[in-house]
């Protein structure tokens, strides 16, 4: 007798066509997928680049105001002074609106006192706030070694000016965490500050 073999139709299966739709969706899925992790970390990284470029132009501009001199001539009469005091958890800024909580704000909104961002038209979105601050005390030690000693003293421990003479010692520096927020990202930085800045004489 002979053997009769199946002869099978030529095409595929409904199971091969599924498997083969299969994998190309998993192939589609994973450009997809690479595409948006690049768009999404091309994005971080433009907030990053545009995050410290604002935060430095916050520090620069808190150290032109920052003087904790009493008798700062127009700094105190204008009311544009800041002190180490002033910088505290909590205090918050808009670069776009040019609006923050004061001292930081310098007469209304959009005045030109106020951040170099102010009225500019650029950097919406990008918000600060001071999240955290601390004293800070320069320390050093003698080159043959021993103690560590506070900045404002000699190596015997007494201070390193009479201040009789040139008036009161400096005092603490202060580390500000500064934060910058675009929507709910939040990009941190940190400065010293020195509250010793520019001094105007009344007029």
């Amino acid at each position: 007798m002979r053997n009769l073999k199946m002869i099978r139709p030529p095409g595929f299966t409904m199971f091969e066509a599924i498997v083969a739709m299969f994998i190309l969706l998993m192939g589609v899925l994973g450009v997809v997928a690479v595409f948006s992790a690049g768009m999404h970390s091309r994005v971080r990284a433009q907030e990053l680049i545009i995050s410290q470029d604002l935060a430095n132009m916050w520090a620069d501009w808190v150290r032109f105001r920052l003087n904790d001199d009493a008798t700062a001539g127009v700094l105190v009469s204008g009311g544009h002074q800041i002190t180490l005091a002033d910088l505290t958890v909590g205090k918050k800024g808009d670069f776009y609106a040019g609006t923050a909580d004061a001292p930081f704000q310098v007469g209304a909104v959009g005045a030109s006192g106020n951040l170099p961002t102010t009225g500019c038209g650029a950097y919406q979105g990008y918000t600060w706030a001071i999240t955290g601050a601390s004293d800070y005390t320069p320390k050093w030690v003698p080159e043959a070694g021993g103690s560590d000693n506070d900045w404002t003293e000699r190596i015997d421990g007494s201070p390193i000016y009479d201040t009789a003479d040139f008036g009161a010692l400096p005092g603490n520096l202060k580390t500000v965490e500064l934060s910058i927020f675009r929507g709910a990202r939040k990009y941190i930085f940190r400065f010293v500050f020195s509250g010793v800045g520019l001094k105007y004489d009344a007029l």
